[in-house]
């Protein structure tokens, strides 16, 4: 037969209980790790931290009373109160992944980890219509197949408008309709300035930091960092660089004509080479669906229009 167990909560005893029932206190809080308990018929008493087998339950972080930091990636937000920090969890804009800490403090936690924060439950990714075809045109055997309803796109208009009022926004993600209706955009706008003398270069040079933000974006929705962007322009200057020194070394060795020409070709082709396959590389992770779901740059801008 089991002995019984006796618990004393500060100057209260409780029990007699079995074993099983301690390890269900343990489990759900109401038996604390400093809690003394002992055996019936024993004078024998120890912390419940010492009982081997005992698991307890964790304890969450208490809400911080004064203002909060919030991280989610390299960005930081805040500070807010605690009541803010409440209506962000429950709005989305607060995920459970994202580290919240005090102001004037260092000890970072999961927003999950905080006692009292309610999350908004997401909404699935299990809104799905039931193939409603007769089952007489099913394969034998065949399940009913799931449909994923389409998610609104991004429209041409709604594009342009993100581009302007996120120019200098180098956090969050943007979809891959955002992205290539602003470029469509740009070229757009920017080709029939190019007959004016300046007037294209100037709007191009406007419309580099929207594009670079925005690409940035892009970059964040399929989890990679906007720091990419070097890949496009890097390799062909480099390569541009090393043309320009190798026929400077041609000219002053005393090299031929001839022999200038042909490093010179040799050179222009590398760089041709070296910008074609970078600009397919660009391109093939431009075009690439973003990550499902929340990912460390934000959540997913298919699900959330307001981004």
């Amino acid at each position: 037969m089991a002995a019984k167990i006796f618990i004393q909560k500060g100057g209260q005893t409780l029990g007699p209980m079995s074993p099983a029932d301690l390890q269900k206190l343990a489990q759900f809080g109401k038996l604390l790790p400093e809690d003394l308990v002992w055996q019936q018929g024993s004078e024998n008493k120890v912390p419940a931290k010492q009982v081997k087998g005992l698991s307890f339950k964790k304890p969450q972080a208490e809400l911080p009373k004064q203002k909060i930091l919030i991280q989610r990636g390299s960005q930081t937000r805040g500070p807010v109160s605690p009541a803010d920090l409440q209506k962000l969890a429950q709005s989305g804009k607060l995920l459970p992944e994202d580290l919240v800490w005090q102001q004037g403090r260092e000890n970072k936690v999961p927003a999950k980890q905080v006692k009292g924060l309610s999350f908004k439950t997401p909404q699935a990714d299990l809104l799905q219509e039931i193939d409603t075809s007769p089952v007489k045109d099913r394969a034998p055997g065949s399940k009913p197949k799931l449909k994923k309803p389409k998610l609104p796109m991004v429209s041409f208009p709604e594009a342009i408008q993100r581009g302007l009022q996120n120019s200098w926004t180098f956090d969050r993600r943007a979809t891959r309709a955002e992205f290539w209706w602003w470029i469509l955009f740009v070229n757009l706008l920017c080709a029939p300035l190019y007959a004016i003398p300046f007037a294209g270069a100037g709007f191009s040079f406007l419309l580099s930091f929207p594009t670079m933000a925005v690409t940035t974006r892009r970059l964040h929705d399929i989890g990679r960092t906007g720091w990419w962007q070097v890949l496009i322009v890097a390799p062909p200057l480099i390569c541009l660089v090393l043309l320009v020194l190798a026929v400077i070394a041609a000219l002053g060795a005393g090299g031929d004509f001839s022999a200038v020409i042909a490093t010179m070709f040799f050179w222009i082709v590398i760089t041709l080479i070296v910008s074609v396959g970078s600009a397919i590389w660009w391109t093939i992770w431009l075009v690439t669906q973003g990550d499902t779901g929340p990912n460390i740059y934000g959540p997913d801008p298919r699900r959330n229009r307001r981004l």
